[in-house]
């Protein structure tokens, strides 16, 4: 391929990095926004124990100890392995 090419490809990969980049903070400043308004609710709703919800359970109950923070030791065995790498994000601690 001749380099112009080459560098065209190379910067429309990075511009769709770039993009993508701020469509994942500005998805997370709105999930923070609704995690706050559903925090509450959460962390007093009960639920009832059945085997095939319990990493999801574990999840819940991990989230009332922390008082409604999520941080990167919380339980993801109740995302799939995809999902789990999305939701995994530097601004979380």
């Amino acid at each position: 391929m001749s380099d112009a090419i080459l560098k065209d490809m190379k910067d429309d990969t990075a511009t769709s990095q770039s993009e993508d980049a701020r469509y994942y903070d500005i998805l997370e400043t709105k999930s923070r926004r609704l995690q706050n308004q559903v925090s509450g609710v959460m962390k007093s709703l009960s639920f009832q124990t059945e085997s095939h919800i319990k990493p999801l359970l574990a999840a819940l109950v991990n989230f009332r100890k922390a008082d409604g923070q999520v941080t990167r030791s919380a339980p993801s065995g109740f995302l799939d392995p995809d999902e789990r790498k999305d939701a995994i994000h530097p601004a979380l601690h």
